[in-house]
């Protein structure tokens, strides 16, 4: 047995029967937690948890057998046994995997990206403190120390960043109002002379490189006492 795997099995339905000679009607459990040397099991007959050590187990199993389920991998994901992707390309890994192999997770709830670790996983509860958390189209996976993995309610988490953005959005009002309406007229008229500037500036470079033309040919002139030819120059 292992974590996201269901597994079944069977003993006796009267306990006082040896479990490897007995051949009455079966008792049917359904593995729901693995521990260090223990198996708790979900007891159909009165419907609780049955919990006992793997020694414990292994005297009452008809035939010493279990059965191992498959793991539950959503529809049209792949897993290698280490990472499991969904069709949209965006892996799940580690315990946000065996966690949706282990619930029936539905096909269509595509991670959005991958787990991140944060300060505050929950806007919503301050309280749960850091931890990792992987958003989802439907839903959130969220973990810390000590809670485990867990489903995060999305929407208290959305009330909250719909405050916080109209928070930010009033603070951004505000202090437009402050500023000056001169000010941004200044503002306006420094942008257009700085325009200007760079017109002016680039006329004056033309004209000194064209001064600077001319002179070259003036001191060829000089030099070699003939002009080039028109068809030359």
């Amino acid at each position: 047995m292992s974590p996201g795997r269901i597994s079944a099995l069977t003993d006796p339905a009267y306990q006082q029967w040896n479990s490897r000679t007995y051949s009455g009607p079966p008792h049917v459990g359904l593995t729901c937690g693995v521990g260090d040397g223990m198996i708790r099991v979900m007891n159909l007959w009165g419907g609780f948890w049955h919990e006992g050590s793997d020694r414990y187990w292994a005297a009452r199993l008809l035939e010493g057998e279990v059965w191992v389920g498959t793991m539950m991998i959503p529809v049209g994901w792949k897993d290698d046994g280490k990472t499991l992707v969904a069709p949209n390309g965006v892996p799940v890994v580690r315990r946000f995997r065996d966690y949706i192999l282990a619930h029936g997770w539905l096909a269509g709830n595509y991670p959005l990206k991958p787990e991140a670790a944060l300060d505050s996983i929950e806007p919503g509860n301050a309280s749960i403190g850091a931890g990792s958390r992987q958003d989802f189209r439907l839903s959130s996976l969220g973990y810390t120390t000590t809670r485990g993995v867990y489903v995060i309610w999305v929407g208290q988490d959305l009330v909250a960043l719909e405050s916080q953005l109209a928070a930010a959005n009033s603070h951004v009002t505000a202090l437009e109002q402050q500023i000056d309406p001169k000010a941004t007229e200044a503002l306006a008229a420094v942008r257009e002379l700085a325009k200007a500037l760079s017109v002016l500036l680039a006329v004056q470079c033309a004209a000194k490189v064209a001064q600077l033309l001319e002179c070259a040919g003036s001191s060829s002139t000089a030099r070699y006492g003939t002009t080039l030819p028109a068809s030359v120059s």
